[in-house]
């Protein structure tokens, strides 16, 4: 999964979820770096991101094939 940091925020927490709302994988403390390449293997389905910044929480919807 690639997460594309345009803003440059500082990226505290990135949390993943199923469609269920249950926890799949949490990454802690990424900074403020353009791009960041999190390893995740999972089934390929939709599932939830959740990204905290010093700005808020941002949720959004993906498919990982």
């Amino acid at each position: 999964m690639v997460l594309k940091n345009n803003l440059n925020l500082n990226i505290k927490k990135v949390a993943l979820y199923n469609i269920l709302g249950q926890s799949i994988k949490t990454w802690n403390n990424l900074g403020a770096e353009l791009e960041h390449r999190l390893r995740v293997r999972v089934p390929g389905t939709v599932y939830i991101v959740a990204i905290t910044t010093e700005q808020g929480i941002v949720r959004k919807k993906v498919s990982i094939n």
